[in-house]
């Protein structure tokens, strides 16, 4: 029950991202998504060891800021990645994409458990880790900004 709060928040961030793409280049929603996913890590850090009200609140939202972030990410990445291509290769680009963002994310959860072992067990540990996956998130969101097209090539494919 606990992570009801993402999943809603991923349905609602895939719903609205396509209408904020609307009005801003995907780099521009992508990394708006990176940067709650960033946010949400970084509250996580701050979770009490002891299962509580602070603790229930606190992740509940940052659960809600995480998901509605990774959608918008995610779908704003696919649509940047199959935007300029022909319509018979938007199918292979979406799942390359999509498996791309799979290894990635895998990548990063080695990453992080091995930052996890070098810190002693404990409230620390924890802190440590999320502080870490927040860190690595905000670099993705900026990296993200400064790296991607500022259009989403729905222009120029328009014509094909």
């Amino acid at each position: 029950m606990l992570f009801l709060p993402f999943a809603l928040a991923s349905i609602v961030g895939a719903r609205l991202a396509p209408l904020a793409m609307g009005y801003m280049a995907p780099r521009g929603i992508a990394a708006l998504g990176f940067a709650l996913m960033s946010l949400s890590s970084f509250a996580l850090s701050f979770l009490p060891v002891a299962a509580g009200e602070p603790y229930l609140l606190l992740t509940i939202a940052a659960f809600a800021i995480g998901g509605f972030g990774s959608s918008f990410s995610f779908v704003s990445l696919t649509e940047a990645a199959t935007a300029s291509v022909r319509k018979g290769e938007a199918g292979m680009v979406s799942g390359l994409t999509n498996t791309s963002l799979q290894m990635g994310g895998a990548s990063i959860l080695a990453l992080l458990i091995s930052v996890t072992a070098t810190v002693p067990a404990g409230a620390a540990a924890h802190a440590t880790t999320f502080t870490s996956a927040a860190v690595i998130l905000l670099a993705g969101a900026i990296a993200g900004f400064f790296l991607f097209s500022t259009s989403s090539g729905r222009a120029a494919s328009a014509g094909r």
